[in-house]
């Protein structure tokens, strides 16, 4: 286990060899995968819930004070930075040179990712703490608004809304025709991703923060009704569910027939992805919140606890 000195909500993100993980006490790591070893951090003048994403030798992601970096990511050396009016939660989303970022100030900004230099800015009616998710030229993006927003990519135009009964705070998932998201008005939806109109809803008896999985052909989305579910892809319809002991924000990763995923009861859970029967779990000393990664033969988790974990 890698220790930081705050809190570790992120996601780990595996990149050329290298691990990167954002914490609370305001630094971005990069790790050697199998021993754990530091090999660069950076100091980011904020708290960093902000998962990073990494493309064409960088490493980007967002701080608490509104701050969007991009750092070499051999060396950590800062090559821009972009301020932003409000924090930056949700991890940015690198597409063809652009960088898409959300910001607490309810904006989604467009920036060239080489340069920093801003392109657009699409405002919304709330804060975004969700990450942008791009397909053939669209941008779909979750807000405070309640709406799911469909985002021309190059223009920053938007295509069409698709509104909710409380903030968006799922990131969207793709799925052939389709995007899946969670709301927190306890329903994981299903939307034509061309015209924005609803194929589905699913209910369940919490907040869906966490984003939809589609695997093996079933959509996996946990709540904060302390289960994980999974839908019928194509009915919305239940197969099955599995209870922990506190809410499920992490959305799971798929290995063959098993979903991996945390909970904020601290345990790190793996489950058969056709029966919903655990199959193990492994206890942490605090609240499991972002997307295991299994990368290397192994698979890592951050815990609040502030540890970065890799189990076999």
């Amino acid at each position: 286990m890698f220790h930081t000195g705050g809190m570790l909500g992120t996601s780990p993100v595996a990149y050329r060899g290298m691990l990167f993980v954002g914490s609370w006490d305001e630094h971005l790591y990069a790790l050697e995968p199998y021993t754990g070893a530091l090999i660069w951090s950076h100091s980011a003048g904020g708290g960093i819930a902000s998962t990073p994403a990494a493309a064409d030798g960088r490493v980007f992601f967002g701080t608490h004070q509104g701050v969007v970096l991009c750092l070499d990511s051999e060396s950590g050396c800062e090559r821009w930075s972009f301020q932003t009016d409000g924090a930056v939660t949700g991890s940015p989303t690198p597409h063809s040179g652009v960088l898409f970022a959300g910001s607490c100030d309810g904006a989604l900004y467009s920036l060239n990712a080489e340069t920093g230099e801003p392109l657009w800015r699409f405002q919304t009616g709330g804060m975004i703490t969700s990450s942008p998710t791009v397909e053939d030229g669209v941008v779909f993006i979750g807000s405070h608004d309640g709406s799911l927003h469909a985002v021309h990519a190059e223009s920053g135009e938007p295509l069409w809304r698709f509104q909710t009964q409380a903030p968006v705070v799922s990131s969207p998932t793709v799925f052939g025709e389709d995007v899946l998201f969670g709301s927190n008005d306890f329903r994981v939806y299903c939307i034509a991703r061309e015209t924005g109109e609803k194929r589905w809803s699913f209910a369940t008896s919490g907040q869906v923060s966490a984003s939809p999985v589609a695997a093996a052909e079933m959509v996996l989305a946990g709540s904060t009704d302390h289960r994980l579910y999974s839908i019928d892809p194509a009915t919305g319809e239940e197969l099955w569910r599995f209870s922990t002991g506190g809410w499920v924000w992490s959305a799971p990763v798929v290995l063959d027939d098993t979903a991996i995923f945390g909970s904020y009861d601290g345990c790190l859970y793996a489950v058969n992805i056709h029966s919903g029967r655990e199959l193990w779990s492994f206890q942490t000393e605090d609240i499991i919140h972002g997307t295991p990664l299994a990368c290397c033969g192994m698979l890592f988790f951050g815990s609040l606890d502030g540890g970065l974990y890799a189990l076999e």
